[in-house]
């Protein structure tokens, strides 16, 4: 009798994917794994873009920020700050009463 072939879940490919890509599953589970990816194609995309991520990271390179950029930072957060701590305004005065309209006298009552 042969031994059962294992047969990953999504979840469980998910939580593989690192040492699949260090090299460090053992065989049956490296076995299931390229099983699972290739049934499954919301897992196989899941594997390709972890893939690239792994392989294209070391060719990123941090970014150059103006010089000038982090005193514009400093400026705007301050003004904003400076925004929240002003008292709030009053509210609007509501416009004085208007006296209503006098009643039309009811139809059939005369007006003496």
């Amino acid at each position: 009798m042969t031994p059962a072939i294992p047969r990953l879940t999504c979840q469980e490919l998910s939580r593989l994917l690192g040492d699949w890509l260090a090299g460090d599953l053992p065989p049956d589970q490296l076995g299931a794994l390229q099983r699972h990816v290739a049934r499954c194609p919301d897992c196989g995309r899941l594997a390709e873009g972890y893939r690239n991520t792994v392989r294209l990271a070391p060719l990123l390179r941090a970014a150059q920020i103006p010089p000038d950029m982090d005193a514009h930072i400093l400026q705007t957060l301050r003004a904003a700050i400076s925004a929240l701590q002003q008292p709030p305004a009053p509210p609007p005065t509501p416009p004085p009463d208007t006296p209503s309209p006098p009643a039309s006298p009811a139809p059939g009552s005369s007006r003496t």
